[in-house]
């Protein structure tokens, strides 16, 4: 059917008045000369669109609250506030910032290292770029917009919880947040709109992050029937592994379940397998794993092969009781600031690897508990370190003068304390004097095998303990 010339008329009329909207939402001339000033901030012009921006403060003028308003006079005329410019508060004191309805970009760097701890950003805006909101003081972000476009790492690494209302998810060729300091990504808490949470996965960027639907986190808890059936015992539950929060898992797992744990539940921020069955722990476990928080089961007896590397939130690691061995347990988790060792560890060669990630020469830090009654083996080091280091080991009052004197051990800074092991674990020879033991201290003194793991070979003792009476 062929258009009436009216028709098309009208038609490229419409077309033009699109692309005239469109134009003007995005590609304003906002002419430098124009610029003025009102109250305290600076503005430019673009007359043909009666449309204006915000370039920041103006000379002599700063302030912690800003209030962007939605029209600005200036020579008898009324402009639309619809920008705010490249870099306009760039390390600026701003900490407070309302925007009016009305606006329609943020552009570059915006508000870049402003110590602004929350947004919220009107549903007229359409348009984010890139580093608009890239500061490491903000937490939480309220995006009302549902038909945006966003530029790539908009937000700082220290963002916990970014509130989307679109529907369909703004197209990301990148990160949606960095920390500028260290270069790590945080995973953070995209709350989308109910029945999107699988748009927002299918894009790989907005992926990296937790997509959770409505309101609340999903918490799971999971017994699986056999080794290697955890997908299917997530999946019997209808909840996609992507969007798993917080998992408690039970019964017997093994490398398989762990890698799914580490590759495909990207989203959690706690884990629980304390009452999860598993001997040993498969190289790099946990690589990468940004959940905070992980309770490790009673049953490991081997976590050598850098089982913690590259987990940017972890605060506190607890090694269970039971575990011999531990080499190169932890690597490049610059938030750890507890490690908790057990007293029948006899293996933690190179436990800690330290790296001193920040900008502004501060120092890293770590508390060390180690319970071992005898050093366990470390080799030339037990704390391998990177840049500035303050890691603090706490050893067995009675043990001190064994840890001041043993390879790996005796160049860190030690703190002793009271409590006494309830069993002794040896490997190698050891001696035991009863004249340096506190009156009525009897331990478990049973020798255990070490089964295949690592370079002790298969079925040998730990070693052999020889009691010397007063």
């Amino acid at each position: 059917m062929k258009l009436s010339q009216r028709c098309k008329t009208v038609f490229l009329l419409a077309l033009c008045l699109l692309i005239a909207v469109t134009v003007a939402a995005q590609d304003w001339y906002f002419d430098d000369e124009t610029e003025f000033t009102s109250g305290q901030l600076r503005y430019v012009v673009d007359n043909d669109r009666n449309a204006a921006e915000c370039r920041g403060f103006a000379e002599g003028h700063e302030a912690a609250a800003v209030s962007i308003p939605a029209t600005v006079s200036h020579s008898g005329r009324s402009y639309k506030v619809v920008s705010i410019g490249e870099h306009a508060f760039d390390n600026t004191p701003v900490s407070s910032v309302t925007f009016s309805e009305g606006l329609l970009v943020l552009r570059m760097s915006a508000f870049l290292q402003c110590p602004l701890t929350a947004v919220t950003v009107p549903a007229s805006v359409t348009l984010i770029e890139g580093g608009a909101f890239l500061t490491n003081t903000m937490t939480e972000a309220r995006l009302l917009s549902t038909d945006l476009e966003m530029g790539e790492l908009v937000f700082g690494g220290g963002m916990e919880r970014l509130y989307m209302s679109a529907t369909t998810p703004p197209e990301l060729t990148n990160y949606l947040a960095i920390n500028p300091d260290n270069y790590q990504f945080p995973l953070i808490r995209v709350f989308v709109p109910k029945g999107s949470r699988n748009a927002y996965l299918d894009n790989e960027w907005w992926a990296q992050h937790a997509i959770i639907e409505g309101d609340e986190e999903q918490a799971l808890t999971v017994t699986t029937s056999a080794v290697g059936t955890l997908r299917q015992a997530i999946a019997s539950q209808g909840v996609p592994l992507r969007g798993v929060n917080h998992l408690v898992v039970s019964g017997p797992l093994n490398s398989d379940d762990i890698c799914l744990i580490r590759d495909s539940l990207t989203s959690l921020f706690t884990l629980d397998m304390s009452q999860a069955v598993i001997r040993k722990l498969p190289k790099e476990a946990f690589r990468g794993c940004r959940f905070s928080s992980i309770k490790l089961p009673g049953t490991l007896q081997d976590m050598s092969g850098s089982a913690f590397i590259l987990c940017p939130n972890i605060e506190e690691l607890v090694v269970p009781e039971g575990v011999l061995c531990a080499d190169d347990l932890v690597s490049n988790c610059p938030k750890l600031r507890s490690l908790d060792l057990p007293s029948t560890l006899v293996s933690a060669q190179r436990f800690l690897t330290a790296y001193n990630f920040a900008d502004d020469g501060s120092t890293y830090s770590c508390t060390v508990t180690c319970r071992a009654f005898f050093p366990p083996k470390a080799g030339s080091y037990a704390v391998f370190s990177y840049g500035q280091t303050d890691i603090k080991v706490r050893v067995p009052a009675m043990s001190q003068q064994a840890y001041a004197s043993a390879t790996g051990w005796k160049d860190l800074k030690q703190e002793p304390f009271s409590e006494t092991p309830a069993t002794i674990t040896v490997m190698g020879r050891q001696e035991l004097s009863t004249d340096a033991l506190p009156t009525g201290f009897s331990p478990d003194l049973s020798l255990v095998q070490f089964g295949s793991y690592g370079s002790y070979g298969a079925n040998t003792a730990f070693g052999q303990l020889t009691v010397k009476g007063s």
